[in-house]
């Protein structure tokens, strides 16, 4: 007979199997309806004023950047370089240190194994003295943070230079 856990192994087993079978698998890293590519006007919208904000940022490659600080929320935008919508800020880099802010139901403090059931197989990453999981979401990355098997940064971001 099996027993509860036992069952729940062979099934995360499965799902973990089907990850590498079917390849890289492209997820959504969302907060309150902001992800990577959402307009200034619509982080607006969404979450409101932020605490604070800061005009230029790391980016090399563009023109104009704004920070936005939210309590464990940073939006980093950047101005697009598309013809139609020339000028207009949109997120470019999203990082999140805060339970307050969940991803898809995941918050900072949850562990590996909550993340990957949640968003599938990933590959693992060092840094330093942490390990990330890596996610592909399109033109870019979502990294899941993890220091003493806890998640403690979840930093999601296009490739734009």
């Amino acid at each position: 007979m099996l027993t509860k856990r036992t069952l729940s192994m062979l099934v995360l087993g499965l799902i973990l199997a089907a990850g590498n079978v079917f390849g890289q698998q492209f997820i959504r890293v969302k907060t309150k309806g902001v992800e990577v590519g959402t307009s200034e006007a619509r982080v607006l919208g969404r979450i409101g004023k932020p605490l604070s904000t800061r005009k230029g940022g790391e980016y090399p490659c563009a023109e104009r950047s704004v920070d936005m600080r939210y309590g464990g929320l940073l939006l980093e935008l950047l101005e697009s370089q598309l013809d139609r919508e020339k000028g207009r800020l949109f997120v470019a880099r999203m990082t999140i240190t805060s339970r307050k802010w969940s991803v898809s139901g995941i918050r900072i403090g949850a562990s590996p194994l909550a993340v990957r059931l949640k968003f599938g197989p990933a590959r693992w990453q060092n840094e330093a003295r942490n390990r990330f999981l890596v996610y592909a979401i399109g033109d870019g990355s979502a990294n899941f943070f993890f220091r003493r098997g806890r998640l403690f940064k979840i930093v999601s971001q296009l490739n734009v230079c």
